[in-house]
C-alpha cells in the first residue's frame, strides 16, 4: 500500500497540491462519496468545490489511486470489506516521497 500511496502524493504534488493539503483533500473527498455515492468526476468536483476545492480539479486516474488506497487494509491488499468509511481516518505523514 505505500507504494500506492506514495504514487498517490506524488501525483498529486506534481499538480500543485501542497503536502500539508494531501490528507485533508483525501478526507473530504472520501467523505463526498460515501455520502453522495461515487459517481462521476464531474460531479465529485464539483462537490469538492462546494467544500472549498478551487484550486484543484480531481481526474480520474488520481480517483482511482484514492478508491484503491481507501479500500485497502492496512495489510497492504486490496479487500472489498473496507468500506469507505473506515478509510477516511488515513493520514500519509509516514510516508516519504523522496
Amino acid at each position: 500500500m505505500e507504494q500506492i500511496i506514495k504514487i498517490l502524493i506524488e501525483r498529486l504534488a506534481c499538480r500543485g497540491m501542497e503536502l500539508g493539503n494531501i490528507p485533508p483533500y483525501i478526507r473530504d473527498l472520501a467523505n463526498a462519496i460515501s455520502f453522495y455515492g461515487h459517481g462521476d468526476v464531474e460531479t465529485l468536483n464539483t462537490r469538492l468545490q462546494l467544500m472549498g476545492w478551487h484550486d484543484f480539479e480531481l481526474d480520474d486516474h488520481t480517483l482511482q489511486l484514492i478508491v484503491a488506497i481507501l479500500k485497502m487494509p492496512e495489510t497492504g491488499t486490496p479487500d472489498s470489506r473496507y468500506t469507505l468509511r473506515e478509510g477516511v481516518s488515513m493520514e500519509f505523514e509516514d510516508v516519504d516521497i523522496t
